[in-house]
């Protein structure tokens, strides 16, 4: 993951707690470096219309989200 894309994620995080809670839940069911590097990217590189959407697709593919609202 390159810098731009890293500091993307972490200033998501810091805007949008849902997004900040979703992404606790993923790293509490699976901490590992890969998911943690993964879910970055996604929120890294995904706008806010639908980052929440894409990690349910990848991490909890049988739950409903809403999508992130700004």
């Amino acid at each position: 993951m390159d810098n731009r894309t890293a500091h993307s994620a972490v200033s998501s995080l810091d805007r949008y707690p849902r997004l900040s809670a979703y992404f606790e839940r993923i790293v509490q069911a699976d901490p590992s470096t890969e998911t943690l590097a993964e879910a970055l990217a996604i929120i890294g590189n995904c706008g806010p219309a639908n980052v929440l959407s894409r990690l349910r697709d990848r991490f909890f593919p049988d739950e409903e989200v809403e999508e992130l609202l700004c």
